[in-house]
């Protein structure tokens, strides 16, 4: 899909269920993301990231490094909200923790949104305790819109609209 220095963006293969299932698994990579899904859960959401985005809303790649082809993590877009804003979304390994590919990988998928794509409106929910994924959202250029609160409680939203 796009290409950056150090990663790419590309569509999710059947292929790659192994490495979904153990991100998906990874109680370091998904404690901010509302725990690990089990062996079932991530079959399930993996047959949904691979049906068409028209059926589906949900627009999620592999993250992959450019030089090596290794999978890192995915990063993509929720399906609209009731507003039409889209949601970002990005889940690196640990082990690719804190050497920007987040950063990397969110610009990318936000440069898609408002250049190619072009939705109108960009939202990133965030735990407030994940001070690394709200480093990334600020990074990319989204700022704290407002506040939202759920059965996990308060958290904050950040956001971006596409100029004309």
């Amino acid at each position: 899909m796009s290409q950056n220095r150090c990663i790419r963006l590309r569509p999710y293969r059947q292929a790659d269920f192994a490495f979904f299932a153990g991100l998906m698994a990874d109680e370091q990579a998904m404690r901010h993301m509302g725990g690990v899904l089990s062996p079932e859960e991530s079959r399930e959401l993996f047959k949904r990231i691979l049906r068409p985005t028209a059926e589906t809303g949900l627009e999620l790649w592999a993250v992959e490094m450019e030089d090596s082809g290794e999978i890192i993590g995915h990063a993509g877009l929720k399906p609209p909200e009731s507003d039409g804003a889209r949601e970002i979304l990005f889940v690196l390994s640990p082990a690719f923790w804190g050497r920007g590919l987040g950063t990397e990988a969110a610009q990318l998928v936000l440069d898609y949104a408002l250049n190619v794509a072009r939705y109108a409106r960009i939202i990133g929910t965030v735990d407030p305790e994940n001070i690394r994924s709200i480093r990334v959202l600020q990074n990319i250029g989204m700022q704290l819109d407002h506040w939202r609160e759920d059965e996990q409680g308060k958290y904050p939203v950040y956001a971006i609209n596409r100029t004309k």
